[in-house]
C-alpha cells in the first residue's frame, strides 16, 4: 500500500514540478486551447448519439393509397376504431356488452406486433374467429381496398413504431 502510496505521489510530484516550469501564459493557453477544440469537436461527437438519427424504412405504401384508405377507414372502421384510429380511452376494459372494445390502429396498440398477411386476413375475416366482435370484410371490401386501409392507418404510427415493425417484418 506505501509503495502504492509513493508512486501517486511521485507522479503527482512529477506533474506539479513539470507544470511549474510552463509559464502561466502556456498555462492559460493550453486551457484555452483545450476548450476551443472541445468546442469544435463536441458537436461532431454528440451528433452519433441521437437514436432518432437512423435513417427511416421507406414505407411500403403509397399517398394514394393512403387518401383512398383513409375514406374507406373513414366509412367502414371509424365507428369503432374511431375517426383516427386512435379507438376508445377505455379500450382495454370490457364494455358493457362483455366485450372489448376495438383496439387503436393508429400505432398505440398491438396492430405493430403484426405482418401484412395477418392484417390482411383480420380485415377479410373479422375478429370473431379470433374471439373478438370485428365483422369480416372480405364481401364488403376488395383486396386493393383492405390493403389501402392499412396504408391509412400504418401512415398514423409514429416513426419509432413504423421503423420497428419494419425492423421485425421486412429484415428478416
Amino acid at each position: 500500500m506505501r509503495t502504492h502510496r509513493g508512486n501517486l505521489n511521485t507522479c503527482r510530484y512529477k506533474n506539479r514540478a513539470y507544470a511549474s516550469l510552463r509559464s502561466p501564459h502556456q498555462r492559460k493557453s493550453g486551457s484555452l486551447q483545450c476548450r476551443m477544440l472541445f468546442l469544435l469537436i463536441s458537436p461532431v461527437l454528440l451528433s452519433g448519439c441521437s437514436a432518432n438519427d437512423e435513417a427511416l424504412p421507406e414505407r411500403w405504401f403509397s399517398a394514394t393509397q393512403v387518401e383512398q384508405g383513409a375514406n374507406i377507414f373513414a366509412s367502414n372502421c371509424a365507428v369503432c376504431h374511431g375517426e383516427r384510429a386512435q379507438s376508445t380511452p377505455d379500450w382495454k376494459k370490457v364494455d358493457s356488452n362483455g366485450a372489448y372494445p376495438a383496439p387503436p390502429l393508429d400505432g398505440s396498440a398491438h396492430a405493430w406486433h403484426h405482418d401484412l398477411s395477418v392484417l390482411k386476413k383480420t380485415i377479410a375475416h373479422g375478429g370473431i374467429p379470433l374471439g373478438g366482435t370485428m365483422p369480416a370484410f372480405a364481401d364488403k371490401l376488395s383486396e386493393d381496398q383492405q390493403v389501402a386501409v392499412i396504408a391509412y392507418f400504418q401512415n398514423l404510427w409514429p416513426d419509432h413504431i413504423y421503423r420497428k415493425w419494419a425492423e421485425r417484418f421486412f429484415n428478416q
